[in-house]
């Protein structure tokens, strides 16, 4: 029986995820379960996965983001999580463009122009 619960649950996260714009459900759960993940998340994964459903490629922002995190400095980390606007910012340009996205794994120190939302204005 706990089988089939944790089966059903897993049913109704990739139903959730689908509705959400993610192609690739399992992977989705996957990086979202990762300590990585979990811990800068912490209660911000709702907020997160809204803001992937309004992205251009939200498998692709996911799968960058996770990388992104991995190398973020605390203090990109710490923003990342206070920073609603900063959070929306950096999800779009990770769904928007996988060059911008790769440019940040490998420069993370440069995640600060997406935290000045007037200097991008």
């Amino acid at each position: 029986m706990a089988d089939g619960l944790g089966e059903h649950r897993r049913a109704g996260a990739g139903v959730r995820f689908a509705r959400l714009g993610l192609a690739d459900v399992d992977r989705a759960e996957q990086i979202l379960r990762r300590p990585t993940m979990v811990q800068v998340l912490g209660e911000h994964e709702s907020a997160l996965l809204s803001c992937l459903s309004t992205v251009a490629d939200p498998d692709q922002a996911l799968g960058l983001l996770e990388r992104f995190l991995e190398v973020a400095s605390p203090q990109a980390l710490r923003t990342f999580q206070a920073d609603e606007d900063f959070r929306g910012r950096l999800v779009d340009i990770l769904g928007m463009s996988e060059a911008l996205g790769e440019f940040l794994v490998l420069h993370p120190e440069q995640w600060g122009v997406l935290a000045d939302g007037e200097a991008l204005a």
